[in-house]
């Protein structure tokens, strides 16, 4: 079976995120934006993240 992989991109340049999703998702990637660390640390399902 195929599927969609998802790739977590973290930075905090907003333009940085949106221009490699964009490209991602050109690529046939889903892309999960995160503006910080922590962010991406949620993202991703660390429990012990800071909110």
């Amino acid at each position: 079976m195929e599927g969609t992989v998802t790739v977590l991109v973290v930075d905090d340049d907003h333009r940085m995120v949106k221009t490699l999703c964009d490209i991602l998702k050109v690529k046939g990637f889903e892309a999960e934006p995160a503006y910080s660390g922590e962010a991406g640390l949620r993202a991703d399902g660390h429990k012990n993240a800071r909110h």
